[in-house]
């Protein structure tokens, strides 16, 4: 396979999905500016929860079910283009 064909395979790759217990930062885009149910603060973390243990089945993407990272408590679903890598240096209980 030459080098043109390599980049062509590599540009139609899926974004990657959250992955589940991974801690990220709410921003919201899209939809999730507009019509979030989600009761938290921009830049807020957020840890990516498996819906399973809310009694709900996947989700397709772009949505993520979310938890607080503290406390587990589940705060709803946010795109997946909201989740961003942390940048804060706090730490997660």
């Amino acid at each position: 396979m030459s080098h043109g064909q390599n980049e062509q395979h590599n540009s139609r790759r899926r974004p990657q999905r959250p992955r589940v217990g991974a801690v990220y930062e709410w921003y919201p885009e899209g939809l999730d500016k507009e019509k979030s149910k989600l009761n938290i603060e921009p830049g807020s973390l957020v840890r990516v929860a498996k819906g399973s243990q809310f009694g709900a089945m996947r989700l397709p993407p772009p949505f993520t079910y979310v938890e607080d990272p503290n406390n587990g408590e589940f705060l709803g679903l946010a795109l997946d283009n909201s989740l961003k890598p942390r940048t804060k240096k706090t730490t997660v209980t």
